[in-house]
């Protein structure tokens, strides 16, 4: 079911532009005209460090998809390919459906395809309530060979999704729990909405230290969730 899931959401995707909400913020950046800048276009150098590993400037495909399908694995698969020769960071899908299904694992096996990029790994903060351990926390971080885990947040999309999971309560204790178990950094990232403030405390008062308001713009979960309930008839 959840393979069937992540190959909707890439169906759906392409045939409804609305999806992409175009939060096109930089539109509302205005840069100032140099028709004498006084240097050396040599002397530009956009590269940045993002987990000790260099970029060539700050960009990151962040989390996409992951699943058993060849059309999943094949894009997975493209995209690492992509972020390895431009040199940008690269998060996956998340991979909870690898831990259940060992025919996804080929989709998150991306360390030969992207050798010198940091990779993220990914997995839904709601699923610490349904029986996620730490060791799988592990086995997660492992089969990426990750840089890094991000702990998405979703109950926007949760709520509305046909099959998913509601229990909300105390995910802040048992993010701790991840971050003093892990060895690699943990990244908090919202999807569809952004974090609030208060959330924002919250997370810093557990020991988060990267946060990613990505969902602020882009593909709007909550919308593409919906299309799936009315297909299953709820």
């Amino acid at each position: 079911m959840t393979n069937q899931r992540k190959s909707d959401h890439i169906e759906l995707f392409s045939t409804d532009s609305d999806i992409e909400r175009g939060g096109n913020y930089f539109d509302s950046v205005h840069l100032i005209h140099r028709a004498l800048p006084e240097i050396s276009l040599e002397e530009v150098d956009s590269h940045t460090i993002f987990l000790r590993k260099r970029l060539t400037f700050p960009f990151m495909i962040s989390a996409m998809t992951g699943g058993k399908s060849d059309q999943l694995i094949i894009l997975n698969q493209n995209l690492a390919r992509a972020a390895e020769r431009v040199g940008v960071a690269m998060g996956v899908g998340s991979q909870r459906i690898a831990l259940t299904d060992k025919q996804a694992v080929k989709s998150f096996q991306l360390r030969q395809y992207a050798p010198s990029i940091p990779l993220v790994a990914n997995v839904g903060a709601v699923q610490l309530n349904y029986g996620l351990q730490l060791s799988q926390v592990d086995e997660i971080i492992g089969m990426l060979e990750a840089d890094a885990i991000c702990i998405h947040f979703n109950p926007l999309q949760e709520v509305i999704q046909p099959e998913g999971d509601w229990n909300f309560s105390s995910l802040s204790e048992k993010v701790q729990a991840v971050i003093e178990h892990v060895k690699v950094p943990v990244i908090a990232k919202e999807v569809g909405c952004g974090f609030s403030l208060p959330d924002i405390q919250l997370l810093k008062q557990v020991g988060i230290k990267w946060i990613d308001v990505a969902g602020r713009g882009g593909t709007s979960w909550s919308r593409l969730e919906n299309h799936r309930r009315k297909s299953h008839g709820s």
